[in-house]
């Protein structure tokens, strides 16, 4: 896990969206230790964040936000996106990621089963390797002209291309496949995933 998820606070995700527990609450995700999330929630004081559906953690995780088992709705599973680069295809990272929200009780080596019952998984560090390779400016293309005796337009010409076999365009196929799926509780196994975006 690298430094900076593991600061006091990530918020993640803020979003308007569909869970298991509450259909159009804002989500607030937790990603530290276990030390810094209840420094944050302050479980068991008067003014501790109440587990209402917005709340969440995420896994694995050495120590969890309130007493015994009452935030295991609440609890995230994870998947390295090198999971899904190493997978390749659409088809594969689709079959990875519904095998993720399926897989009960969230278990990540070395520390066991984290006890998640939220079907949900949040995968990580989609970064550069999932992004559009960048044009080069320099080129007459992305200037707008196609020769020096030609005038400059105001906009280039540069339109980026999806290519199958590259791992954003197979993880958009991916998703469309999941879309597809009906989850057991309702809606989709596409409305299961969230994405951890890089800079």
């Amino acid at each position: 896990m690298r430094a900076f998820h593991r600061i006091a606070l990530t918020l993640a995700a803020v979003a308007v969206t569909a869970t298991a527990t509450a259909s159009a609450a804002p989500m607030i995700v937790l990603y530290g230790t276990a030390e810094t999330n209840r420094k944050i929630v302050k479980p068991g004081t008067s003014d501790a964040l109440p587990i209402d559906g917005r709340l969440f953690v995420q896994e694995p995780n050495s120590g969890h936000l309130f007493a015994d088992d009452a935030d295991k709705p609440y609890r995230l599973s994870r998947l390295p996106a090198a999971s899904l680069i190493a997978a390749g295809s659409a088809d594969a990272m689709a079959q990875v990621i519904r095998a993720r929200i399926d897989a009960p009780g969230c278990v990540f080596p070395p520390w066991g089963e984290s006890g998640c019952t939220s079907d949900l998984v949040f995968i990580d560090e989609i970064d550069y390797r999932f992004a559009e390779k960048a044009p080069n400016l320099k080129t007459a293309a992305w200037r707008g002209r196609t020769s020096r005796n030609q005038p400059q337009r105001k906009f280039p010409n540069y339109v980026p291309r999806p290519r199958a076999g590259h791992a954003g365009y197979e993880l958009s196929k991916a998703m469309e496949i999941l879309a597809a799926v009906p989850f057991a509780s309702g809606g989709t196994y596409a409305d299961r995933v969230h994405f951890y975006i890089a800079p």
